[in-house]
């Protein structure tokens, strides 16, 4: 199948128009990806992007012949998506839209259509301000929590990963999901969460 959907890209790449008759000139084709992972990043963590416009996007990468949809759902701006885990979250929306889980599950089999796997990120430790002000238990600082970062430290910090991974295998059907990482202020492993590093 994912030779067809190359196929149909090239073919798509190839078509020509002249005085409203459509043609395909003559032509010897080698094509051949050089990497299995060809991927795209659409991030929603920042700014909702309407479903119509997600399609659209990956139609784009189908004619691109890509293979894999990052989809960043969650960032410190906040969580676009009904995830029970995070309810009570805001959308970066100003108009408070958020995809119901119906519709990233329209995502993934449109994707699939096109031999795009999507692999959802949920930002963590790091990139999470708003997950703090939602679920106080989760910040390094106990009183008047600040920071992007969820206290790696904390029992119930691993509570919630469990939860919306939980959340995330319903809906996602990829091997793998990306959970950030990235930017995490090292200073708050010492100052917050308690280990002791040597010579940093």
């Amino acid at each position: 199948k994912r030779g067809v959907v190359n196929a149909i890209a090239t073919l798509s790449q190839l078509i020509c128009e002249r005085e409203g008759i459509y043609y395909v000139d003559e032509a010897e084709i080698e094509d051949y990806p050089d990497k299995e992972f060809r991927s795209f990043m659409i991030d929603t963590g920042r700014k909702y992007i309407p479903i119509d416009e997600l399609r659209a996007e990956i139609l784009m990468m189908a004619k691109a012949k890509m293979t894999k949809l990052h989809w960043h759902i969650t960032d410190s701006q906040g969580c676009p998506a009904h995830f029970e885990t995070l309810r009570g979250m805001n959308s970066p929306d100003p108009e408070g839209r958020k995809y119901t889980k119906e519709e990233m599950r329209s995502i993934v089999d449109y994707a699939g259509a096109f031999m795009i796997d999507v692999i959802p990120e949920i930002d963590m430790p790091g990139h999470s301000f708003a997950l703090p002000e939602y679920m106080p238990n989760l910040a390094c600082r106990a009183e008047n929590p600040e920071g992007w970062d969820i206290c790696i430290g904390n029992e119930d910090s691993y509570k919630y990963v469990e939860d919306i991974i939980g959340e995330l295998t319903d809906i996602f059907p990829y091997e793998y999901y990306h959970i950030g990482t990235d930017e995490i202020d090292m200073r708050d492993v010492h100052s917050q969460w308690g280990w002791e590093i040597q010579d940093w």
